[in-house]
């Protein structure tokens, strides 16, 4: 059983790939490494780590190379969307009136907005109240 050694252009160790025979085709090592990396349909575009040659499909790799290997962008693929959230009403803030924290206004303790809070000595006291809530015992 030979190996061809491989690592990723990112990573700093070489990895180990079994093949069987003398050589193997380009696309029989891309799918060897794809099946051991566990990588789903993606191109890898592969070169030899001394000469920096970029093999093809066709190309036959002998035993024992070191290769690297590098993933490309698959032409005419589909663009993802962005998972940016656009709603307002995903927002923690969204559809929250100031008004109804206008009860809690008047005691600084139950304050959770302290922008509603005009008195600097209120909104510290509330803010360091908020910080330590997680770490008080239950009553």
């Amino acid at each position: 059983m030979s190996v061809i050694h491989f690592k990723f252009k990112n990573r700093p160790d070489y990895e180990k790939v079994a093949i069987s025979g003398l050589e193997v085709s380009g696309k029989e090592l891309k799918e060897a490494i794809m099946k051991k990396k566990k990588i789903g349909h993606s191109n890898l575009e592969i070169r030899d780590a001394q000469t920096k040659k970029v093999y093809s499909d066709t190309d036959m790799i002998k035993r024992n190379a070191s290769v690297v290997v590098m993933r490309s962008v698959i032409p005419n693929a589909a663009k993802l969307p962005k998972t940016q959230h656009k709603d307002p009403s995903l927002l923690p803030s969204a559809g929250l009136d100031p008004q109804t924290f206008s009860s809690e206004a008047s005691d600084p303790q139950k304050t959770s907005d302290l922008t509603t809070l005009t008195n600097e000595e209120d909104r510290l006291e509330a803010m360091m109240k908020q910080a330590g809530e997680g770490y008080t015992a239950a009553e």
